[in-house]
């Protein structure tokens, strides 16, 4: 399999994308220099007023006009502060609500070592998970 990880220059994203290819044996890419790979790694989605996202958006749509995956890192939803407690997200052709991120069958203990409590459930007209 052919994974590419795309590196665009900001320290923090770039050390997030070194480790993930680290653990899956991904290409480091600079220069945005896009070939067509099984999957394509990048930190963060295209954003119209951000130009930093410009080349990370070309990267995606490259990807889905050929029917290939990309993987989304982005900073995680749970434990943002710095430090060794610090989480990612990685989102399967997509971010957030638009991700798959492959929990389908997943037990609770990777839940459970996140170390986070939920507020319990009350009536309202909007539920925030």
């Amino acid at each position: 399999m052919n994974i590419r990880a795309y590196l665009s220059g900001n320290p923090t994203h770039d050390g997030v994308i070194k480790a993930f290819a680290e653990g899956c044996g991904a290409e480091l890419v600079r220069a945005w220099k896009y070939e067509p790979s099984d999957i394509a790694v990048v930190f963060g989605v295209y954003k119209s007023k951000i130009k930093a996202s410009w080349e990370r958006g070309k990267i995606i749509q490259k990807q889905r006009d050929k029917n290939l995956d990309v993987i989304v890192l982005e900073t995680g939803y749970i434990n943002r502060g710095d430090g060794e407690n610090h989480h990612y997200a990685a989102g399967w052709n997509g971010l957030n609500g638009r991700a798959n991120f492959k929990t389908k069958g997943v037990d609770g203990e990777r839940w459970k070592k996140l170390n986070t409590q939920l507020r319990p459930y009350s009536r309202g007209e909007m539920i925030l998970l």
